[in-house]
């Protein structure tokens, strides 16, 4: 049954290779195809050329694209402004190392073992 299956469709995928490919094509430009597209498609309605302008249409776009992508890439990149004595200089807001909460408690903290021996 599998084998015999396989043959009808392969079968099939050949006779209508030329189908196949439109609407692979047709894929490609919208994405999705309703029932109505593609049958419009199988039965000759919509033309090879129509979908070819399509596809030339849409590969151009996508190599356009690409063409200037690439070039934004090539493009030396920007250089940040020197940074100044005022943007690395510390603000008021920042804590400083230690607190005088943390230099208490680090003063006040003993080994148990040295006071228990």
């Amino acid at each position: 049954i599998i084998d015999s299956s396989y043959e009808a469709a392969n079968t099939i995928l050949k006779e209508h290779l030329d189908k196949l490919h439109l609407v692979a094509k047709a894929l490609l430009v919208h994405e999705k195809l309703d029932n109505d597209e593609f049958e419009k498609i199988m039965r000759g309605e919509t033309t090879a050329e129509e979908i070819e302008a399509e596809y030339a249409e849409f590969t151009a776009d996508k190599t356009e694209d690409k063409t200037e992508e690439t070039a934004k890439n090539d493009a030396p990149a920007e250089t940040p402004a020197d940074n100044t004595a005022e943007d690395t200089a510390p603000t008021e807001d920042a804590p400083s190392e230690n607190t005088p909460a943390e230099e208490t408690s680090a003063e006040n903290n003993t080994d148990d073992n040295d006071t228990n021996e």
